[in-house]
């Protein structure tokens, strides 16, 4: 009996421990964060040098870049302009609260997200004939989420490692570009306007027909 008393005031110790443990982390963490903090460049605005958004190319089909969870435009700065060599219109946004200090990020959400995607579409749509996604991780879940709802905005889209839970009922799979030497063939496809209700493919990536959309989720 005598044993049992001891086991509240052990409890209690652990709690203690526990939560002192997790405040020293917080701090180590806090103190890495800020002087990371102060070894990264800024603009005015806040964002950091070389992630601001920007176009480049012309071309009759123009191409919204749409970056990942945690990233920036600066991932694309290769793909865009050898895209834009090849006559499109490459516009490569960079998602609010991105590459800006952590309590600038914490005030972006989904629907400024989503609606930062729809003005994006619907600019590039009131000057080029055609217009396709190219989305990498969350970027393609937020794309995703917004075309559900106004897939006739966009000809297609090009996802890149999507962040999405594949249905576990039969899906429509038209195609897989797995090899380097397709993407050209992929390339040729897109500016030759074939299936352009199609997710159209320039790197590996599935190949899925719009309507199928619904069924990803």
């Amino acid at each position: 009996m005598k044993a049992l008393k001891w086991i509240p005031l052990a409890l209690a110790a652990l709690v203690v421990c526990w939560l002192t443990g997790d405040f020293i982390y917080s701090r180590i963490v806090l103190h890495r964060y800020q002087a990371w903090e102060r070894s990264i460049e800024r603009d005015t605005d806040g964002v950091r040098i070389g992630c601001r958004d920007f176009c480049v190319g012309e071309g009759r089909t123009a191409l919204l870049f749409v970056h990942g969870y945690s990233d920036s435009p600066a991932m694309f700065r290769l793909l865009a302009p050898r895209l834009a060599e090849l006559g499109f219109r490459c516009r490569v946004m960079l998602r609010p609260g991105c590459a800006r200090p952590l309590d600038l990020y914490a005030e972006a959400t989904r629907e400024k997200w989503r609606n930062a995607v729809k003005r994006e579409i619907a600019l590039l749509g009131e000057k080029h004939e055609r217009v396709f996604v190219v989305s990498h991780s969350l970027g393609s879940a937020i794309a995703i989420d917004y075309l559900l709802e106004e897939r006739e905005m966009i000809d297609g889209i090009v996802l890149l490692a999507p962040l999405i839970e594949l249905s576990r009922g039969p899906l429509v799979v038209l195609q897989l570009v797995a090899k380097a030497e397709e993407v050209p063939q992929a390339i040729d496809r897109l500016r030759a306007g074939v299936n352009p209700t199609r997710l159209t493919a320039l790197v590996p990536a599935l190949l899925i027909e719009l309507q199928c959309l619904p069924r990803l989720i």
